[in-house]
């Protein structure tokens, strides 16, 4: 999730887009952490969710999908996901 709030600070602080990024985990307690970093830093538009890729449904469409060390079959279920939304950028690295 440290890679969530780098590409958020690269891309929106230090490059200047209008993004919004979204980070999910399926461990509470990195999300909870994450999300206060970010509190903390007052980077808005980047929100921390606990759950699964498969059931994250309040997006019909991304730009952009990133995955780092996602294990087991997390990485193909992302890519299918980022597939489906029509992301023109994929980034991927799997355990």
């Amino acid at each position: 999730m440290g890679s969530s709030l780098a590409l958020y600070h690269y891309l929106k602080i230090e490059i200047g887009l209008d993004i919004r990024v979204t980070g999910l985990d399926l461990k509470k307690e990195v999300i909870e952490e994450c999300a206060q970093i970010a509190n903390d830093l007052g980077y808005e538009q980047l929100e921390f969710l606990v759950g699964d890729i498969n059931d994250y449904n309040d997006e019909t469409a991304v730009d952009m999908v990133v995955t780092l060390h996602a294990c087991d079959v997390a990485t193909d279920m992302a890519l299918a996901r980022a597939v489906k939304w029509g992301a023109s950028v994929i980034l991927s690295v799997p355990c």
